[in-house]
């Protein structure tokens, strides 16, 4: 049954998750198809390419049926049971892709049990009915996968349902108006040592065939996709009627398909990265090797070879996902190596036997008549995590992740003056189009600059030395790891949109006085500011539209508000909002952004027209912050539009001076005032109206 594909970035439900797309008879939208677990991923330390983090013990099962398949139908509390209709077709998927797993041992020759499943007293699939504790909008709402898993683990732990999905294959076929899950037509995923789940619906052409269900379950026994050829079970194929070869041999030594004596759960698996060093590969060059060693003082029993979701590619037709599986490993050696090759192009003759469906090995698939075959990633710093999954000689499975950075090129210097000599640049537009990440766009000119429109990552724009340039305003779209630096900003603004992320140093901003505009602006992305300053006639700062800044020594001297939060993330530390002619020296609003989050450390504001702080139905630490002259009330919290009571501010430690308001003015707000001098007055101290102070 014919499987469409097409790719997101990633899907994360809780832990490892894989999705089975639907059938081209009940086309939904799919997604990407596989996930590998997180836990063993915890990210880059220290700049190193690579990370062992090392196994984690698993208790053994308490409950009476570890290692089997345990089948539930799952009803949402306003659904009615349907398990006397429907129940024939679930025990037949169950059954199918039992026999298929079992004939596909006799043809490869893996394991020396079958795959079990829990049975009722006449031998039939045993199906265990359960009623959510929810609606059938609210899985709609959540996400079926992780609401339904986070239930059931819940449920579990009660001790309501006897079920273990870390020593269990968990199937959930879920009672839902759609004939996908989530946006796809099944999905699997690894849990734990030796357990898995799976989300199944029970409409559709999904339902009423096997292979999505063994394809699922595939992913719950750990097997990752090998989509070479259009015959295999876990590829998205026409036909997928086989377990390839390389999937074969790594459940020789599944604890699904072997019995063992008292197995340990341990992962003393130790996985090296041998070449390149560093690990950084040249996109020029036609073939890039990687090699590693291996070593399990158990036995290592099989490997598969997986890049991960965050690894942005074009598909055509399938995907290798599976990329190499150490075969003839049964024996059980302790310590091996080896290699993986990509190339930069389609090869000129087919390698494998596709009419067999080949051995799942090599990195290649037909699309419409044509083979195909991708060097991983031609962009310029792209990069790439990857992982090498283990299986020892006792069954453990064990994940190591890297990452694989395509080679930088040599950094460049493009030079921009108004006046331009050979090689430079007159405008900041013409640098920036020839730009590519990691390279510098150096001003070397005293004078006023056009603005620019910059939408490149990984690109510096700084003065060079000597010189002190202006820029007529810079807009920032979408682009990534972009650094500016000692640069003055006039008459239009400075602003990030569209997640873009920057790190400024040493920026100035003045005479930007159009009504409603701010010195800097970042919506939607984030921003970190260091040793900058705004003169503008208007407003300082503006973070909006769920933005993340951080905000170090810098100053603000604005006629309307100095710094305005609406709907954002901000830090501040070290520095000073003064002489607001016309405005707050700190607002954070809910009424145009959604809910804030404010951290300000160290940092003085004084000479205010209106209130020193605002914070309006928000969430607010306030720390060493010395307000002085507000002309209304140095610090006021209150709650606009029904947000009553909705957050909690606290201040320690500063002082709240000469204001002719009131010092502290609290209304339909929690507000904690902690080692606090206030002084002068011109109100009251503090008032709280409808407030816990």
């Amino acid at each position: 049954m014919k499987r469409l594909f097409v790719r997101l970035l990633s899907v994360v439900v809780l832990s490892a998750l894989a999705l089975a797309v639907p059938s081209a008879l009940h086309a939904q939208t799919p997604r990407w198809d596989y996930v590998p677990p997180p836990d063993p991923y915890p990210g880059i330390v220290g700049g190193l390419p690579f990370e062992e983090p090392g196994g984690v013990a698993q208790p053994q099962a308490v409950f009476s049926d570890p290692l089997k398949v345990h089948v539930v139908y799952f009803v949402p509390s306003d659904r009615t049971s349907r398990l006397v209709e429907i129940s024939a077709q679930i025990r037949l998927n169950i059954e199918d892709t039992v026999a298929f797993f079992t004939a596909q041992q006799t043809v490869i020759g893996f394991g020396t049990k079958p795959l079990e499943v829990v049975r009722d007293p006449d031998t039939s699939v045993s199906i265990l009915p359960v009623v959510g504790q929810n609606a059938h909008a609210f899985y709609d709402g959540a996400g079926w996968a992780s609401s339904t898993e986070a239930e059931i683990v819940a449920r579990i732990v009660s001790g309501e349902l006897g079920l273990d999905t870390q020593h269990s294959i968990v199937v959930l076929f879920l009672e839902k108006d759609s004939t996908d899950v989530d946006g796809a037509g099944g999905l699997g995923g690894k849990r734990g040592v030796e357990g898995g789940t799976v989300w199944l619906p029970t409409t559709g052409g999904n339902f009423t065939s096997f292979d999505t269900t063994a394809h699922e379950i595939g992913h719950a026994l750990g097997l990752a996709h090998n989509q070479n050829s259009p015959l295999f079970i876990m590829s998205y194929g026409s036909a997928p009627d086989r377990l390839s070869s390389a999937h074969g041999h790594f459940l020789h030594s599944s604890r699904y398909f072997n019995t063992f004596a008292s197995p340990s759960d341990a992962s003393d698996t130790q996985v090296t990265a041998v070449s390149p060093s560093p690990f950084v590969y040249d996109a020029s060059t036609d073939a890039t090797t990687l090699t590693f060693d291996v070593t399990d003082p158990d036995g290592i029993s099989s490997m598969q070879f997986l890049p991960t979701a965050g690894d942005a590619l074009p598909l055509a037709g399938g995907f290798p996902e599976m990329y190499w599986n150490g075969e003839g490993l049964a024996s059980g050696e302790t310590q091996i190596s080896f290699a993986v090759t990509f190339h930069a192009d389609p090869p000129t003759a087919d390698p494998l036997l596709f009419a067999d469906g080949g051995d799942g090995i090599s990195p290649i698939w037909m699309d419409a008549g044509v083979y195909q075959q991708t060097h991983r990633g031609r962009d310029v710093g792209f990069v790439h995590p990857f992982s090498v999954e283990v299986m020892d000689s006792g069954g453990v499975i064990t994940y190591r992740s890297f990452i694989l950075t395509e080679a930088q090129t040599v950094p460049r210097t493009l030079i921009v003056r108004s006046a331009p000599q050979a090689g430079e640049y007159a405008t900041l537009t013409d640098a920036f189009a020839e730009a590519v990440p990691g390279d510098t766009v150096e001003i070397h000119d005293s004078g006023a600059f056009d603005a620019v429109w910059i939408q490149k990552d990984g690109i510096t724009l700084r003065a060079g030395d000597g010189f002190a340039p202006s820029v007529r305003g810079i807009t920032v779209q979408g682009s990534q790891a972009l650094v500016i630096e000692n640069i003055s900003i006039i008459d239009n603004q400075l602003s990030l949109h569209e997640g873009a992320t920057a790190t400024l140093a040493s920026i100035t901003a003045s005479g930007i006085s159009t009504a409603g505009f701010f010195a800097f602006a970042v919506n939607d992305s984030s921003a970190t500011f260091d040793l900058c300053a705004a003169s503008a006639g208007y407003g300082g700062l503006l973070v909006a539209g769920n933005s993340d800044v951080v905000l170090t020594d810098c100053d603000f001297t604005t006629s309307q508000h100095g710094v305005t939060v609406t709907g954002g993330d901000l830090h501040m530390q070290r520095g000073e909002i003064s002489d607001i002619t016309d405005g707050m020296g700190l607002w954070v609003t809910t009424q145009t952004g959604g809910l804030s989050t404010i951290t300000v450390e160290d940092t003085n504001i004084l000479r205010t027209a209106q209130h020193g702080l605002l914070l309006d139905g928000n969430a607010g630490t306030i720390t060493g912050v010395d307000v002085d002259s507000a002309t209304w009330s140095g610090l006021a919290v209150q709650a606009t539009g029904g947000a009553e009571n909705m957050s909690v501010v606290s201040m320690t430690g500063g002082t709240i001076a000469s204001c002719l308001g009131d010092g502290v003015y609290c209304s339909g707000h929690r507000l904690s005032l902690i080692d606090m001098v206030i002084s002068d007055s011109g109100s009251n101290g503090v008032l709280g109206v409808s407030s816990p102070i």
